[in-house]
């Protein structure tokens, strides 16, 4: 199964902050590894549709190595009916950045929080993706999301404000 779950796994100030549910819930551990607080952020999960299941199985038959192993093993892909809730998690400058699904002609949502899950509000940003699956390197300084991008041989970074 792909899509099944997010798992992202960062640390800011002696805090550990895991996303590891398919649901919008962060797990906050200290560094003696004790939870310390559980975040959750409403938010409906988007259903997989029949274009991202097009765009995941192409990029499968044509990435020059997966497409032999899934062939050579006869892997079967297996959707679930829903997207995990959280494409990436960063954290910097204080504030958790929740990067979801949810592409909109705006851009893709954002939500900004505080670390400890307080003022959550939504910010809507052009979120390159390097393939169906993941996002080109994607870092946030300053209020800003920056993303190196592939341009046939070369390479353009892009910033856009949060």
């Amino acid at each position: 199964t792909i899509l099944k779950e997010s798992q992202f796994f960062v640390t800011w100030k002696n805090r550990l902050y895991a996303a590891w549910d398919k649901e919008f819930k962060i797990d906050v551990f200290d560094a003696k590894g004790d939870l310390v607080n559980t975040i959750r952020h409403p938010y409906k999960r988007l259903k997989v549709t029949e274009k991202m299941k097009k765009d995941v199985m192409d990029f499968f038959k044509t990435h020059p190595t997966l497409k032999n192993l899934i062939t050579r093993f006869n892997i079967k892909i297996v959707f679930p009916g829903y997207l995990p809730a959280l494409r990436a998690l960063i954290v910097d400058d204080g504030k958790l950045y929740g990067i979801t699904f949810d592409d909109t002609p705006n851009g893709t949502e954002v939500i900004v929080m505080n670390l400890d899950g307080s003022s959550p509000r939504k910010s809507y940003v052009k979120v390159e993706m390097q393939d169906a699956l993941q996002p080109y390197p994607t870092v946030v300084k300053g209020g800003k999301i920056y993303q190196v991008i592939e341009k046939g041989e070369d390479w353009e970074l892009v910033i856009s404000s949060l």
